[in-house]
C-alpha cells in the first residue's frame, strides 16, 4: 500500500505544473501537496461522496489557490478514500480551510468516517509535458 501511495502522490504532484497558478499565490513558489486517507463508515459512502463532491467543486471553482483536488477509492475496499490536494502555497491551503464550503463539508461528514489521516509531502522535482517546451 505504501508504494501505491507514493506513486499516487508523485502523479498528483506532476499534475501541479500543468495548472494555472493565480498571481497572488505565485510569489510563494512552493506548492503544498497533501494526501488524505479517509475510511468511511459502512453505508455512509454515498452521502460522504455527495458532500465531498460539492465542497471540492466549489473549492476548485472559487479559490484561486486550490490547484487540484482529487478523490479516488481503493478498488478492493471502496470505503477507503484517498484525496490528492494541491495548493499554490501554505497560505492558499490555510485560506481553503477557512472557507464556508470547507467548514460545511467538515460539519456534514464529521460522523461519517472511521478514520482519517493526512500525509504531507514535499515536492522534490516537478516535471510534466507542458513545462518541457517552456
Amino acid at each position: 500500500m505504501c508504494d501505491k501511495n507514493m506513486f499516487v502522490a508523485i502523479i498528483a504532484t506532476l499534475i501541479l505544473c500543468s495548472l494555472n497558478i493565480s498571481p497572488s499565490y505565485a510569489a510563494e513558489k512552493q506548492p503544498v501537496v497533501r494526501m488524505a486517507h479517509i475510511v468511511v463508515k459502512p453505508g455512509m459512502r454515498d452521502a460522504f461522496i455527495a458532500a465531498v463532491t460539492e465542497g471540492m467543486r466549489t473549492s476548485v471553482q472559487v479559490e484561486p489557490g486550490v490547484l487540484a483536488l482529487y478523490c479516488v477509492a481503493d478498488k478492493e475496499h471502496p470505503d477507503k478514500l484517498i484525496f490528492f490536494e494541491i495548493y499554490a502555497s501554505e497560505k492558499a491551503y490555510q485560506s481553503h480551510r477557512a472557507t464556508p464550503h470547507f467548514k460545511k463539508y467538515i460539519k456534514i461528514t464529521k460522523d461519517m468516517s472511521i478514520s482519517k489521516s493526512l500525509l504531507e509531502t514535499m515536492p522534490v522535482e516537478l516535471q510534466d509535458k507542458w513545462h518541457q517546451g517552456n
